[in-house]
């Protein structure tokens, strides 16, 4: 038990390292203490549909659900932190209408609705696929702005506080395009975005390695627990 939860306190450390070397080399996002340039979302992407919304309306019914094809992707891959999960897909004449929704490496996806904000960025390998309405494709100039330090940018409580204010909708927040467009972001010079990103890569697989670890006490752990109950520890 003790290694256990040693291992989870690794992991709470390990974040609040990266958080706090974050806020070090830039500062708070929102009041911008360091003085960099700020720029709009917008600004900082290299295309005209950098910042892209999925298909509305009639584009993207469930009757073009296909069993296999070209992915279709949403916010359980978002939330979950993988473009693995789920099996939704189109053809290929599907995807070809709807290509302008398609995703590349390095764009981040962000979802729109319920739990706005949470963002993935699209990995090296990965299903060619497009994006359902309930997300926002963003594709950054890379010499500007990093998407995988705009990523860690967005978890920040102040931006998601930000997000939360801008949101709208009945029962739930909702983001839109527009919106997003014109969020303006203090921007560092993008060797100093480089540089943050190494240690956050080397703090992820340090995580990753102790999750592995902890799950593995978890359940030695719980195993234990069990055979203490049943009288068959000795």
């Amino acid at each position: 038990d003790a290694i256990r939860r040693k291992r989870q306190e690794s992991i709470r450390l390990t974040e609040e390292f990266l958080r706090s070397v974050f806020l070090d080399m830039f500062g708070d996002p929102v009041t911008n203490p360091k003085g960099w340039d700020v720029q709009s979302l917008e600004e900082c992407c290299l295309e005209k549909a950098g910042i892209k919304a999925g298909p509305f309306g009639s584009a993207l019914k469930k009757e073009f659900y296909t069993s296999s094809g070209y992915r279709i992707y949403g916010q359980e891959q978002v939330l979950g932190g993988s473009l693995g999960i789920g099996d939704y897909y189109i053809d290929r004449m599907k995807y070809a209408s709807l290509k302008s929704c398609a995703v590349a490496k390095g764009d981040l996806l962000i979802s729109l609705v319920g739990s706005i904000g949470q963002t993935l960025v699209v990995p090296e390998v990965f299903e060619p696929g497009i994006i359902n309405p309930r997300l926002i494709r963003i594709r950054t100039d890379s010499e500007v702005l990093s998407t995988v330090y705009l990523q860690y940018v967005f978890k920040q409580e102040c931006i998601k506080k930000m997000l939360a204010q801008k949101s709208h909708g009945g029962t739930m927040p909702v983001l839109n395009a527009s919106m997003l467009k014109q969020l303006e972001f203090p921007i560092p010079p993008v060797g100093l975005q480089n540089k943050f990103i190494d240690i956050m890569e080397k703090s992820t697989r340090t995580i990753s390695q102790i999750e592995v670890a902890f799950l593995t006490s978890a359940n030695l752990f719980n195993s234990l627990v069990q055979r203490a109950f049943k009288g068959t520890v000795k």
